[in-house]
């Protein structure tokens, strides 16, 4: 292991006589005089054995001058290669070993062990890569236990090796990954540490251009790169510079693949913190906010800099803080779910009703109903399986399952959901819990879609004593219901009493620790901005439609449902404020988020096509107004309510029906105006998919 490998010896000495001029010979840098090519005179006088150990240092000392390194014409996990790195089998059974025998153990930092082990074992052994004493650790490692590289670690050194090799185990484990072959780059132990105390201990610094011009490559080549977050509520790593650059990196380069790994018992305290915590996880919206390129530290300063430039010049700070939550927040709600199905399968059926409540309201939170969807039938097939759909834990599940339709539009299926659910609580006798005070909420929000905000008022009323008495108003459940309070007196007509709401819902996240950073705080800013819009207050509405894009964007909510609300709510702003063309594009950006997300058939696309069709109203485009009313139209009809949440334009639009036959001939040619939108066969079609699972759930 101390010595060359035998491919260094294939290319022949540069400076020997029968040197062949073909071009198998190594380039010499331009920088490197023939007189320093040729050995001493003493050299010549030496017994040839001596000669020719004279020769092989000089050759690699001019290998090493050479611009482009011989490690290209290598196997890149071979010995010296530039992509060799250690198996995860190694790192968890054969180097906790060499732990034990300096004294150290699984606690200890990686910086700990660079100086105890990673430079000392391998110090003396001749680097393969230029010739000289002291080489990479992974140079240390024999082929089978190091191979070429599978994977990219980021992490920080000043993680622990037991997490490290932890998350590592799990990620294999989960993952169906055989350990032994699977290589992880980690550049305390691929990089020569020897040369980097060199050049720190001559002041040398590397130019960062070239480092960044090899990084690249070197995630290209392994195309994979696996973030280590932990702990899960504040990743050390996110406060490093180079490891945010390598995360710009796994985000920009098109073909790499990035993964968020952790300890298994960092998985375990999130997966607790999702069904336990009584504020629903608030950590969690901490952590996504704590997302802050500029905040992120480098020893060295100028370091830092480079990569901000660099960020700047690519898709910018924002642009990158946004990709790096976008990805966490997936990363968050899959190991939600992958916990919430684990409990579903093996707990007790109360400890399954409660998980999937918990999880269904964390993923309708995050804008996946769909993922909400699939957990409650999960729960609900177990629970049928043991004849205790009838019951307490079946109304949980009930009731979460109708509040993920209800974002979904499908209307005829949550009033049959939630009756079904009122009838199991009072035959239970829990109506007045924390779940039935959800219920209540639920119920009402429902009403409001169909056509009767009046009638959702006492179910609200209701639902708030039942929460002051159960001490449940401040968390997230009443902040939530607080702001369905605002909505509803919002579409009464009655703004200030609305804006009275969300200042109260607003006041109760900032009770809570972490639920100031909750998305559902945002929904409450855009109801203050349509009142005030209405109220004629455009630069107050403004400033609530500012807030609340930062409220989302802060916690990774860049391209969905919430987003496009309040595209749609500053669309209606602009036009009331005489911009008709900025409203215009806002419905346009809009439409293409949906688009690309297909999710066209629920209620906020209903909200953005009547605010569209109110904004070509007002630019004059008659024809367009009508395609756009009539497709939100459509899409309620077979959704199963009458009204938009929070912007209604009716009085507007039944303008329209009276000219409707006059400009009829124009919707022969829809897609003028409407594109890329669901067929009705498309909608009709998922929704009998959706009644043929529930009916297998539930029967009849």
């Amino acid at each position: 292991q101390a010595q060359c490998p035998s491919t260094w010896l294939r290319f022949p000495l540069p400076f020997l006589p029968s040197l062949p001029s073909d071009s198998m010979a190594p380039q010499i840098d331009s920088s490197t005089s023939e007189e320093s090519l040729e050995p001493p005179p003493s050299a010549l006088r030496q017994s040839s054995t001596a000669r020719v150990r004279l020769l092989g240092r000089r050759a690699s000392q001019i290998l090493t001058s050479r611009k482009h390194s011989d490690v290209a014409f290598r196997d890149p996990g071979g010995l010296g290669g530039s992509l060799r790195a250690p198996s995860v089998y190694y790192l968890c059974n054969e180097f906790p070993r060499m732990l034990e025998a300096v004294g150290l153990t699984g606690a200890s930092k990686v910086h700990e062990i660079e100086e105890l082990i990673f430079r000392p074992e391998s110090k003396d052994a001749i680097c393969p890569r230029d010739g000289q004493r002291g080489c990479a650790f992974v140079d240390t490692i024999p082929d089978g236990s190091a191979g070429r590289a599978t994977h990219m670690l980021s992490y920080s050194w000043g993680y622990s090796m037991e997490v490290i090799t932890n998350s590592l185990a799990a990620y294999c484990s989960r993952s169906g990954l055989d350990p032994r072959t699977t290589y992880v780059w980690i550049c305390a132990v691929c990089i020569n540490q020897h040369r980097v105390q060199e050049a720190r201990a001559s002041g040398r610094e590397v130019d960062f251009e070239d480092f960044r011009s090899e990084f690249a490559e070197r995630v290209t080549g392994i195309g994979h790169v696996l973030s280590l977050m932990e702990p899960w509520y504040a990743p050390k790593n996110l406060s490093r510079a180079w490891c945010i650059y390598e995360l710009f990196m796994a985000t920009d380069v098109p073909a790499c693949k990035l993964d968020f790994i952790m300890p298994p018992c960092n998985d375990r305290n999130f997966a607790a913190a999702v069904i336990n915590n009584s504020v629903n996880v608030a950590g969690m919206w901490e952590a996504l906010a704590s997302v802050c390129v500029c905040h992120a530290e480098a020893s060295v300063k100028a370091d830092k800099d480079n990569i901000m430039q660099l960020v700047e010049r690519g898709p910018g700070l924002c642009a990158l803080n946004d990709r790096v939550r976008s990805k966490l927040l997936a990363w968050f709600a899959d190991a939600a779910e992958e916990r919430v199905r684990h409990i579903i399968e093996t707990g007790t059926l109360s400890e399954a009703a409660h998980a999937c409540a918990k999880g269904a309201s964390l993923f309708n939170i995050m804008d996946k109903s769909d993922t909400a969807i699939e957990v409650c039938l999960a729960c609900c097939n177990r629970l049928k399986s043991e004849n205790a759909l009838d019951s307490a834990e079946g109304a949980i599940i009930l009731t979460n399952l109708g509040r993920a339709l209800t974002l979904q539009g499908s209307y005829t299926m949550v009033q049959t959901t939630f009756e079904s659910a009122l009838a199991m609580y009072r035959k239970s006798g829990t109506l007045h819990t924390s779940f039935g005070a959800t219920l209540l909420e639920f119920d009402s929000v429902r009403l409001i879609m169909q056509g009767d905000p009046q009638g959702a008022l006492p179910l609200l009323e209701k639902a708030l004593a039942i929460r002051e008495s159960t001490s449940t108003l401040v968390t997230e459940h009443g902040v939530s219901l607080i702001t369905s309070m605002a909505v509803a007196k919002l579409r009464l007509g009655m703004d200030d009493e609305a804006i009275d709401h969300v200042e109260e819902a607003q006041e109760i996240g900032k009770a809570c620790q972490g639920l100031e950073k909750s998305p559902l705080l945002g929904h409450s800013d855009l109801i203050r901005a349509v009142a005030l819009a209405r109220q004629g207050d455009l630069e107050g509405a403004r400033g609530a439609c500012e807030q609340a894009r930062q409220r989302l964007n802060a916690v990774g909510f860049t391209r969905c449902n919430r987003t496009t609300r309040v595209l749609a709510v500053e669309a209606y702003i602009k036009v009331q404020s005489g911009d008709e063309e900025g409203a215009l594009a806002h419905c346009l950006e809009a439409r293409r988020t949906y688009n690309a997300a297909y999710i066209q058939h629920c209620p906020s696309f209903v909200d953005l096509l009547e605010t569209e069709a109110y904004v070509r109203f007002r630019c004059g485009d008659r024809e367009g107004a009508v395609a756009c009313s009539q497709e939100a139209k459509r899409l309620m009809e077979l959704g199963g309510y009458s009204s938009s949440l929070l912007l209604s334009f009716k009085d507007h639009l039944q303008l329209l029906d009276s000219t409707r036959g006059k400009i009829s001939a124009s919707l022969r040619h829809p897609r003028r105006y409407i594109r890329s939108l669901l067929t009705n066969k498309q909608v009709k079609s998922r929704r009998a998919a959706m009644n043929d699972r529930l009916a297998a759930s539930f029967g009849s």
